[in-house]
């Protein structure tokens, strides 16, 4: 599971670089990087920072009526959950069939 979740988290990358390209309507996708690594930086940190209830904390920023919902809706119709979901069931199976995630203290890989 650890695995799983540890490879899950670089492909955030892909959501950064997609924040980036979706910004870049307003200016130069550059410009964009910035911001769109420092939102996710925050939610990281506000995550960290918190009890671990993810979905209250979630709530507790978001404001009715506001961007934030629209976008949490945006995601939800779209299938993150299951898109989410599907990726981390795709971990395993890579992880068995890639050297490059053998544990490196064990000699029998």
């Amino acid at each position: 599971m650890v695995t799983a979740l540890s490879a899950a988290g670089r492909p955030i990358l892909l959501l950064a670089e997609l924040m980036t390209q979706g910004q870049s309507t307003w200016g130069s996708s550059d410009r964009c990087a910035a911001p769109a690594i420092a939102t996710l930086h925050g939610a990281g940190q506000l995550a960290h920072a918190g009890d671990g209830d993810l979905a209250r904390m979630r709530a507790e920023v978001t404001s009715k009526g506001g961007t934030t919902e629209a976008a949490v809706k945006s995601l939800e119709s779209a299938d993150m959950r299951g898109i989410v979901a599907r990726a981390l069931r795709l971990r395993p199976a890579a992880a068995e069939n890639s050297p490059s995630n053998s544990d490196p203290l064990d000699e029998t890989t």
